[in-house]
């Protein structure tokens, strides 16, 4: 088991051109993308960069991550991930965010600008809906993974 500090992360509002699919998948990392992270014991940890996107009236979460550490730091950063939520005022709007794309831990230096995310409807109009509101809530507390 590895601690955790809780993190936090506001989303940055992308206006995607319409004829812009997330299809074939989404807008690569920049230095406005939220995000947030935490270190496990030792040197190891996980960071995550995300954007919430309107489109067709939908609010999509984009989303990359990478992990550094022992061997055990690819499934604890799985098991953070799938426990992690999207939130829009407090209100769970997703949960599970493995979808993000995984990154390989080389990205860690450039806290992922460049890479690729992969993206998902979170199933919510987006009227009236405020794109900055939009939150990623990583559990606070100890995982426990399996081997």
């Amino acid at each position: 088991m590895k601690s955790l500090v809780k993190s936090l992360a506001v989303a940055v509002v992308l206006a995607l051109p319409a004829q812009q699919s997330l299809a074939g998948g989404g807008p690569q990392v920049t230095d406005n993308f939220g995000g947030g992270g935490f270190r496990w014991e030792g040197n190891g940890g996980l960071l995550f960069r995300f954007a919430a996107v309107e489109q067709n009236g939908e609010i999509f979460v984009c989303g990359a991550y990478t992990r550094r550490g022992a061997s055990n730091s690819r499934a604890l950063s799985r098991e953070a991930m799938r426990q992690a939520e999207v939130t829009i005022g407090g209100q769970r709007i997703m949960r599970d965010l493995r979808f993000f794309t995984a990154a390989s831990n080389g990205n860690w230096s450039t806290s992922l600008v460049g890479v690729e995310t992969t993206c998902r409807s979170s199933g919510v109009a987006a009227a009236g809906v405020q794109l900055r509101d939009v939150r990623v809530e990583m559990r606070e507390g100890r995982y426990r993974v399996r081997r």
